[in-house]
């Protein structure tokens, strides 16, 4: 099955009771309670600020039967977005670890189409990315050797991006090509964020040790490799 889609990512969410209410603390609260809120001000409305009439009765059915279409709508969209990300997952070979981002299942899944140019190079980059993501979580608890960890995941982040830099060999399309770039930088970002996350994991089982010894070590740079500048990158260009 080939999957092609011109946009480097995809908002499979659509508004819910929250993005109505466009307000930082309220969308911090759960929906539930948001709920609740409203049919507490109802409530107060029809029996302290006007006189009950058939009127009042009637707007507040009305009220209760469009919150409960919000809360239906509201469930089946997330189990939507979560079958939508289920085939996602499923159409790129479902990777242990590809849960723990949204954002790096949704970039590889909008340039799946390019697998078929190049699967080698599709299907290694996507197995290096899994293994940053593993040992993400994995040192979430405290290892023993958790600064080699760090390191491979550094060494499978720089493979992830040759990989995908190949495929400037398999493209000669100027549009292709600008959204090559785009890909790289992006990539590079995400997987930027879980290396300097694995660098505060393993501070902070150094942290816990009671003495500094001859295996202690300590990551200097948690910044992974960096885009070339697009206006200087070539074809022999590598991270």
């Amino acid at each position: 099955m080939e999957v092609v889609t011109n946009d480097l990512s995809i908002n499979t969410q659509s508004k819910t009771i929250k993005d109505i209410f466009d307000v930082k603390f309220i969308k911090d609260l759960p929906s539930d309670f948001i709920y609740v809120i409203i049919a507490c001000a109802i409530l107060y409305l029809c029996t302290r600020v006007v006189k009950i009439n058939l009127g009042h009765i009637f707007a507040l059915g009305a009220c209760y039967i469009i919150i409960t279409n919000l809360r239906k709508k509201e469930l089946q969209e997330n189990v939507t977005f979560n079958q939508e990300t289920d085939y996602r997952l499923e159409l790129l070979g479902s990777p242990s670890h590809f849960h723990m981002d949204i954002n790096i299942i949704n970039l590889f899944y909008n340039i799946y189409g390019w697998r078929q140019r190049n699967a080698n190079n599709f299907d290694h980059a996507i197995k290096a990315v899994n293994n940053v993501l593993r040992i993400d979580q994995e040192t979430s608890i405290p290892l023993q050797r958790c600064v080699d960890n760090y390191e491979i995941a550094y060494d499978q982040t720089k493979i992830a991006m040759n990989m995908m830099h190949g495929f400037v060999y398999a493209i000669d399309h100027p549009l292709l090509v600008k959204k090559l770039k785009k890909v790289l930088v992006r990539l590079n970002q995400l997987l930027e964020r879980h290396l300097q996350n694995i660098q505060k994991n393993c501070e902070k089982t150094e942290a816990k040790k009671e003495s500094v010894d001859v295996n202690t070590r300590y990551i200097e740079d948690a910044i992974g490799p960096k885009a070339y500048d697009g206006t200087t990158m070539s074809q022999f260009d590598y991270y």
